[in-house]
């Protein structure tokens, strides 16, 4: 086998012998009485001698130039023939001849099926085969390697927010390998571990709202109390605030509602903002709804590097009040509020992209509770402590100005109704998920975290199932639901934080235990933020917002895991 000429050793020899020396190199097959420990290289000076030798042992050694590889007895032989022969002794014959006589067995493929080999191994044995020699190492790194690795990874693991062809396979590698280093932090602190602990200097006097971690746990958004929204971006090594939408006034309660596109390739999503003002000094407070698309900016490479928004729907709020819950489906919005006067609870639904004007059309659901989600296009799902209902807001009166009289306003019966046990209390609802075909939701009640399964039948019926996947009915404690498929308990008594993942399967759901260890004094029971992809978890403190990374765990000092 023909070497290439960067491959040819280097090793010096006297300069007599340097001008007898031909530059080009072969290897030649070996056989049986060919032992590697003992090559040597035989380099003849003519032509005619390196064409054919036929050696008593029968092994015939054919080369198109002069240079072969000989063993020690038959170049012994050669060398009491002719004396125009040079030998070169080597120290490290085996490895030498190895590469020079060309690779067994799998080695001996081309690059592109080799490739095509190592795609169909798990990531575990990726990271095996590259330790065995630089070839392997190089092609367990390809770009179309990870890409597989990425591929057959199950919806909802990896979260990319580029296209995947913008990703080095470095950086696929890096995405993928952190996921499973975060599931080794969390055994690891299972064991008595800690996380890496950083801190976001911001105070919680300036959040005027709830937190979103957007899927993926690199940006983090909030809203402050001049009504702007701002975000952190978690990968950089010191997070900065950056705005994202501008100041709207001083002393205002925001709500804010994320709607994700699913079909962009790149990380796109609309966020609804719904601002209230409490500054004593206006004598009638503005409530104002604002819809914006928010995307990701790219460099030239296609990375992202930072969030910009930009407006797309803004109106006045009707009726005017504190907004307690907003969700935010397609053109559709629904928004909970507490009436000003008789603080009376509403839900108002409109289609903000078809708003032009001060009065529009909106859907009044009255009686109406807090916790509360579109399903889909016209379905909203609302948990209050008779059931959970399925309401049509088409079965709504549609009015353009609010009534004089609230109490005029019609009631709206839901068309399903499910309750899961006597005394049903509803406390926090989370966001839809959308899984084999039906819609999920985590809801926290009477000290046990319930799973529901809605499913949209084929013959236009909806069936609702609860399944309890917590229960803790002798301890108070508060929930956080859920981000990336997994949420949050905290014990605010004794300081605990518990990490459960959850898991739906094609015919119910169920939780295990992630993660146990206790939080800094002074956190908030109700601003927790955890995203088990990344490990991230995010929990205030009286520094500011304390970021754990469960990717970079390490023993406490004196102990040993």
């Amino acid at each position: 086998m023909q070497l290439c000429p960067k491959s040819r050793p280097k090793f010096k020899l006297p300069n007599r012998h340097r001008s007898r020396i031909d530059p080009f190199w072969c290897g030649g097959p070996r056989g049986p009485n060919c032992t590697l420990f003992s090559a040597v290289i035989f380099i003849p000076t003519s032509t005619t001698m390196a064409t054919s030798l036929n050696i008593t042992a029968g092994i015939t050694l054919l080369t198109v130039e002069p240079g072969i590889i000989l063993t020690r007895e038959i170049a012994t032989f050669l060398h009491h023939r002719t004396r125009r022969l040079l030998f070169l002794c080597l120290r490290n014959a085996r490895c030498l001849a190895r590469q020079w006589t060309g690779e067994r067995g799998l080695l001996r493929l081309p690059d592109e099926l080799l490739t095509q080999v190592v795609k169909q191994l798990e990531w575990q044995d990726l990271l095996q085969i590259r330790q065995t020699c630089q070839r392997l190492n190089y092609i367990s790194k390809s770009l179309s390697v990870w890409r597989r690795v990425v591929e057959r990874e199950p919806p909802g693991l990896l979260w990319l927010e580029c296209p995947i062809g913008a990703y080095s396979s470095n950086h696929l590698e890096f995405l993928f390998l952190r996921r499973q280093r975060a599931e080794l932090g969390y055994e690891m602190v299972a064991k008595g571990a800690e996380p890496r602990r950083q801190v976001i200097p911001v105070s919680m006097r300036d959040i005027a709202g709830p937190a979103h971690l957007v899927r993926g746990g690199r940006w983090l958004l909030f809203a402050t109390h001049t009504g702007s929204i701002v975000y952190y971006d978690l990968e950089v090594e010191t997070p900065v605030a950056q705005t994202l939408t501008p100041e709207h006034g001083d002393d205002d309660l925001v709500m804010i509602a994320v709607d994700m596109d699913p079909t962009s390739p790149t990380l796109q999503f609309n966020l609804a903002i719904s601002r209230r003002s409490t500054n004593p000094t206006i004598d009638t407070p503005k409530d104002m709804v604002e819809v914006w698309h928010v995307g990701l900016v790219l460099d030239r490479n296609e990375h992202g590097i930072s969030l910009r928004a930009e407006r797309l729907a803004s109106f006045d709020q009707e009726p005017p009040g504190w907004c307690c819950k907003i969700s935010l489906l397609g053109e559709q919005l629904a928004m909970t509020i507490s009436e000003m006067h008789d603080r009376t609870l509403y839900i108002v639904a409109v289609s903000w992209r078809s708003i032009r004007k001060r009065d529009y059309p909106k859907r009044i659901i009255h009686p109406a509770t807090e916790q509360m989600c579109l399903l889909q296009p016209n379905v909203l799902l609302m948990a209050a402590k008779d059931g959970i209902h399925l309401t049509s807001l088409l079965s709504a009166p549609e009015v353009t100005t609010w009534p004089r009289d609230p109490s005029s306003i019609p009631q709206t019966a839901p068309f399903l109704t499910a309750l899961p046990f006597k005394r049903f209390s509803p406390h926090n609802l989370s966001d839809r998920i959308v899984f084999s075909g039906s819609f999920r939701f985590l809801i926290h009640a009477n000290l046990r975290v319930l799973a529901i399964i809605v499913r949209h039948q084929a013959d236009g019926n909806y069936h609702i199932e609860t399944l309890e996947i917590l229960d803790a009915p002798d301890v108070q404690y508060d929930v956080q639901l859920p981000v990336s498929g997994a949420f949050v308990a905290t014990w605010p008594k004794d300081g605990d934080v518990h990490l459960r993942q959850f898991s739906w399967e094609e015919n119910g759901a169920s939780s295990f235990p992630v993660a146990q260890f206790k939080a800094s004094p002074c956190y908030d029971p109700y601003f927790q933020l955890f995203d088990i992809v990344s490990g991230r978890l995010l929990i205030p403190d009286a520094q500011g917002l304390a970021l754990y990374d469960f990717t970079r765990t390490f023993a406490p000092s004196g102990t040993s895991i």
